[in-house]
């Protein structure tokens, strides 16, 4: 495990939502959908929207791009509603006020963005981050697995390096192999339910 990047739930300056719980009304209320960009069938964005749909109960409709930017110029230009959008693409967007941040993915506040709450403040256990990791071939040995690890951990734990991570929205965080296995085997549960449930097919 290397670290996690939250995404931020983003909404155009033509939508007249100021949180979450606001936006959840506005949908269940409007005749006409509101519509959410992705970069993809089954990316984050995508992912992440489609477990927002379940635990709230709103219909939204999904318009996959070939990429987060395109999906951001769209969102930018109102020709679609919102977005979950990875936290180091967000933030300019933010910043310029071009964009209303309405909740964090993240199970915890990102510190960038204190006065942004979670959606679980609203939506109750709602977490949709994105993790990188790294990996290795199968058969690599346990020597070699054990080194890089201690290495990798190594590296994370340096305040320069956590710095430099956390401006690009990006914050470090380690494990151990094992954890790290573990993490990937219950994503794979979790998301292959998601997948089935929304009937999420590819490109």
């Amino acid at each position: 495990m290397l670290g996690r990047v939250p995404m931020v739930l983003l909404v155009s300056p033509n939508i007249k939502a100021a949180s979450v719980s606001e936006l959840i009304t506005l949908a269940k209320a409007r005749t006409e959908a509101l519509s959410y960009a992705s970069a993809g069938a089954g990316s984050p964005q995508h992912m992440a929207a489609e477990v927002f749909k379940s635990m709230t109960g709103v219909y939204l409709i999904h318009v996959p791009y070939k990429g987060t930017a395109p999906a951001m110029i769209d969102v930018l230009a109102g020709n679609v509603d919102m977005i979950f959008c990875p936290l180091n693409s967000a933030l300019p967007h933010i910043r310029s006020g071009k964009l209303r941040a309405l909740g964090a993915t993240s199970r915890t506040r990102i510190s960038l963005l204190p006065d942004v709450p979670t959606i679980a403040e609203t939506v109750a256990d709602f977490e949709s981050d994105i993790w990188i990791g790294m990996v290795a071939p199968a058969g690599t040995p346990s020597s070699v697995l054990e080194k890089l690890n201690a290495e990798l951990r190594r590296a994370l734990d340096l305040p320069d390096v956590r710095e430099k991570l956390a401006e690009q929205g990006i914050f470090a965080e380690s494990s151990t192999a094992d954890e790290f296995n573990q993490l990937i085997a219950s994503d794979q549960t979790r998301w292959a339910a998601v997948i089935r449930n929304a009937r999420i097919k590819p490109d």
